[in-house]
């Protein structure tokens, strides 16, 4: 038996099956909706019971992989980092950014049955006074290096 043929067989009993079920389904219309109405509302339950869509990152990792349980460790150690709100402020200018920022950090603060506690770096004493011990020691040695050589310049200015 040469392919072509097989295939004309092969389709030729699912017709017969395809017409079989066609003329059972019309003989017993109200039945075949009434069933088909059944399955799609437990289709509906279904996807409502249990399909679920999660933004977390956190959910996408099992609770028993090492970063997991790391993770979970710290959030428990450093409460503080939990359900954290970060905002970036972009402006024309860093001076423009930090004066939107504490606007924006005092408007916040003002809400406080919204925000528990409200940091804005650009506005936080501890770093305009310490900052720079905040800095690797190539780039502290960076700035330095060019705030000696624009010394003159300073010098003149002042």
């Amino acid at each position: 038996m040469t392919a072509p043929a097989a295939v004309e067989r092969l389709g030729d009993r699912y017709a017969g099956l395809l017409a079989a079920i066609m003329t059972a389904s019309a003989a017993r219309a109200r039945v075949v909706v009434a069933v088909a109405l059944v399955l799609v509302g437990l289709s509906i339950a279904t996807t409502l019971r249990y399909l679920d869509i999660s933004t977390t990152t956190t959910g996408l990792i099992a609770d028993h992989v090492d970063f997991r349980r790391v993770e979970t460790d710290f959030r428990g150690a450093f409460p503080i980092f939990n359900h954290l709100l970060v905002v970036v402020v972009d402006a024309e200018t860093p001076e423009g950014a930090d004066a939107a920022a504490g606007r924006l950090a005092d408007a916040m603060r003002e809400r406080p049955d919204l925000f528990g506690d409200v940091f804005a770096p650009a506005g936080d004493p501890f770093l305009a006074t310490y900052g720079l011990l905040l800095l690797d020691l190539a780039d502290l040695t960076a700035l330095a290096d060019r705030i000696a050589g624009a010394q003159s310049l300073m010098a003149a200015l002042a």
